[in-house]
């Protein structure tokens, strides 16, 4: 492969991350004609159309879906190389991370107090986890990151933040706490369920594929009544282990084991390399 000016590989991730050439320019801060100018000079040189316009934006090639692989991983490595100064106790960057109803009750208190002791002036933006739209929203740079305990395609960096596994939580009978609940008084619960957007479906899932049933009695949207709702309704939830000890930390509620395997999950936090603001185009 000739050499290829760095500025014009940026222009390739761009547009293979947002699909569009519009948001491309934005994302680089330079002109439309200026995206188009270095798009046709690429392919020209790569003798490849790499994208073709479709009703649902720049749809990459299979050649282009080649080279991000190299490109994004290259222009990466380059960037760490070349600024090494970032210095997070004096940035006053923000940043716009996604999670779950769920994930902020678990993460943010933690990431909350990791920031004020190392970076003291950044801010931080949370936005509802939607995991059907924030692949996107990442690749197109309108979010930063995601936390996610369903895996999101399309995004090229993840790390493991936990691993965790599905219990039941009830109010406080005379059973003893971590014992398995039997699958009569399961059957029998008055069930509360969480609308989870975040991809917590793997319980339903088992659920449905056994011979469990069970009726939800009561729908709710978000996590942060569940504690006080447990409690004066006598309901049971499925939730992750980590939330659930932190509800049953006052002593009104007490977790039991599922009747059932349930597979493990892990928590990951996803991002995609950003493109600096001052890579310029060439022209």
């Amino acid at each position: 492969m000739a050499h290829i000016d760095l500025a014009l590989v940026r222009t390739f991730n761009a547009i293979y991350e947002t699909r569009s050439v519009t948001e491309a320019s934005v994302l680089l801060r330079v002109t439309q004609p200026s995206v188009s100018y270095a798009l046709a000079r690429l392919r020209k040189q790569l003798g490849n159309p790499l994208f073709a316009r479709t009703p649902h934006g720049m749809e990459p090639t299979m050649r282009a879906d080649e080279l991000y692989t190299v490109f994004s991983r290259a222009v990466s490595q380059i960037d760490a190389v070349a600024d090494p100064t970032y210095d997070p106790q004096s940035s006053e960057r923000i940043f716009r991370l996604s999670l779950s109803d769920l994930g902020e009750l678990t993460f943010l208190p933690a990431i909350g107090a990791l920031l004020a002791q190392r970076a003291p002036t950044v801010g931080l933006e949370v936005e509802p986890m939607d995991i059907d739209t924030v692949a996107d929203r990442i690749r197109r740079g309108q979010m930063d990151a995601a936390v996610a305990s369903s895996h999101i395609a399309g995004l090229k960096c993840r790390t493991l933040v936990t691993g965790d596994r599905y219990v039941c939580l009830q109010p406080r009978t005379t059973a003893e706490n971590g014992s398995v609940i039997s699958v009569e008084d399961f059957i029998r619960a008055r069930h509360m369920v969480v609308e989870e957007t975040a991809g917590h479906d793997r319980v339903e899932r088992a659920i449905q594929s056994s011979a469990l049933r069970r009726r939800p009695t009561l729908r709710i949207p978000h996590y942060a009544t569940l504690p006080r709702l447990l409690v004066q309704g006598e309901f049971l939830v499925v939730l992750p282990l980590r939330i659930a000890r932190e509800f049953a930390a006052d002593g009104q509620l007490e977790i039991r084991e599922l009747p059932i395997d349930v597979p493990r999950f892990e928590v990951s936090i996803y991002w995609q390399p950003r493109i600096p603001a001052n890579a310029a185009l060439p022209t």
